[in-house]
């Protein structure tokens, strides 16, 4: 799969309340698939899954959203953050879109923002 990272109109607004309160984790530590990738996977619409890249990994909560096939949708944020690598590839920013992940269920918990900024700090 291909990991697409963006900002979204939830997560902005959820950013207004506070980057540390339950609201912006719920939806930033969501990863949205496309309904097919899901059914192919066996996995279901609220579970656990772990994201892994060559860069790190993490466990966001399994949604279905509007994507294509092939692709899992985490939206700017901490969680994205650490699967997305710090390389800029002599532009200043990252890339955020297209990265190889793969996703597997897990019974993992998903870490609070403060757990996400002390493994960023370990990177």
């Amino acid at each position: 799969m291909k990991l697409i990272t963006a900002r979204t109109l939830k997560q902005g607004m959820a950013m207004e309340e506070s980057k540390i309160s339950q609201t912006y984790q719920n939806i930033c530590a969501t990863g949205f698939l496309n309904e097919k990738d899901i059914a192919k996977s066996d996995m279901k619409e609220g579970e656990l899954i772990k994201a892994k890249t060559a860069y790190g990994e993490v466990v966001v909560k399994c949604s279905k959203g509007v994507i294509d096939e092939g692709n899992l949708l985490i939206p700017m944020g901490p969680w994205a953050n650490i699967i997305i690598g710090g390389n800029t590839n002599g532009t200043g920013m990252p890339d955020f879109k297209g990265i190889d992940v793969r996703i597997s269920k897990t019974d993992e918990k998903i870490l609070d923002v403060k757990e996400i900024i002390q493994k960023l700090k370990e990177k």
